[in-house]
């Protein structure tokens, strides 16, 4: 049975977790979707310049206490990728800089996670979404590809928003994304549970007036 956690970046009672999930993104960032820009790759693990302290992963562990799906979280107040490195995207308001709105970026899963039942994808917002309910954050931002953005409204149930036009980020293939604006709030939590059928919560019980707040599974932070 996989589970969730959450763990700060340099948790250093968390290194072989943090090691697994770094080997997760070399191998969907580097070796399958073969990136280039921003990427330090070292050992068959991939890192970036915000890997640092202030940075918040969500990870999936499976049975084999392996990381097979993970995002990392950090608020825009502090320097962040979208903003220091795509912020022309951003076309319809101010670049954000707000402990209530935070970047979601690194968001992968591995082809075994990907190929499950149930949304991996939905899963990991799910999370985020709880997460962001319990520190009083009000929205994400993110550069996402123009292929996941209509499975992000479509599929998954996330109501979000376009701060501009899609533009390419890597010149090698073409691809185009764009960035988004994702709302974090209990009805928009509501909707991805019903619509992908998910009756637990995996990070946190967040009621609709957010009177209690309760850890599930295993969180560490």
């Amino acid at each position: 049975m996989s589970n969730f956690r959450l763990i700060r970046a340099n948790d250093e009672s968390q290194v072989e977790i943090l090691a697994s999930m770094h080997h997760l993104r070399w191998e969907v960032f580097s070796k399958e979707l073969k990136w280039t820009v921003g990427l330090q790759t070292f050992n068959c693990m991939e890192h970036d310049i915000y890997d640092k302290d202030g940075s918040v992963y969500i990870v999936r562990v499976n049975d084999e206490l392996k990381v097979d799906a993970c995002c990392r979280l950090m608020p825009t107040s502090r320097p962040y990728m979208l903003g220091e490195h795509y912020s022309h995207f951003i076309m319809h308001e101010p670049i954000p800089n707000s402990d209530r709105i935070w970047e979601i970026s690194r968001t992968c899963a591995s082809q075994e996670a990907r190929r499950g039942s149930t949304s991996i994808t939905a899963q990991l917002i799910a999370a985020s979404i709880e997460f962001g309910l319990t520190n009083k954050i009000e929205s994400f931002i993110s550069l996402t590809s123009t292929r996941l953005y209509p499975i992000l409204k479509r599929v998954v149930g996330w109501d979000s928003c376009c701060l501009g036009n899609a533009m390419i980020t890597n010149f090698e293939d073409n691809n185009e994304s764009y960035a988004l604006k994702h709302p974090v709030s209990y009805e928009a939590l509501k909707i991805i549970r019903n619509k992908n059928h998910f009756s637990e919560p995996f990070l946190f019980d967040v009621d609709r007036d957010l009177l209690n707040v309760t850890s599930v599974y295993c969180v560490d932070f």
